[in-house]
C-alpha cells in the first residue's frame, strides 16, 4: 500500500513542477518509503542478504536526511532571503552549562 502512495505523489511532485528548488528535495525525501519498503520485503525475503541490503538503506537515510535540511534552507531563503544575513542580525540565545562556551 506504501509503494503505490509514494510513487503516485512523486509522480505527482514532477507533474506539476512549479517549485523546482524544494520539490527535487521532497521527491527525494518521499522516494524513502518504496526504498525502505523494498528492503524490508528482500530482508525478509532472502536472510542472508540483509548484511548488504541494510548499508544501502542506511547511506539513503543520512541522503534523506540532507535533503530535508537543504529543503528547509531553500524554503527559509525563499522566505526570508538570505538566510545567513537573516541568522546574523538575530542575537544569540543562552545555553545552559554543557552546551554554552
Amino acid at each position: 500500500m506504501t509503494i503505490p502512495i509514494s510513487v503516485y505523489e512523486v509522480a505527482m511532485h514532477t507533474e506539476y513542477y512549479t517549485r523546482p528548488r524544494l520539490q527535487r528535495h521532497v521527491i527525494r525525501i518521499l522516494w524513502m518509503v518504496p526504498i525502505y519498503s523494498i528492503d524490508a520485503w528482500l530482508a525478509l525475503r532472502f536472510k542472508d542478504a540483509r548484511l548488504y541490503l541494510d548499508p544501502v538503506r542506511e547511506c539513503y537515510e543520512a541522503y534523506v536526511i540532507y535533503n530535508f535540511y537543504a529543503y528547509l534552507m531553500n524554503f527559509l531563503e525563499d522566505e526570508l532571503g538570505c538566510v545567513d544575513e537573516y541568522l546574523a542580525h538575530k542575537a544569540p540565545i543562552p545555553h545552559l552549562w554543557p552546551l554554552s562556551k
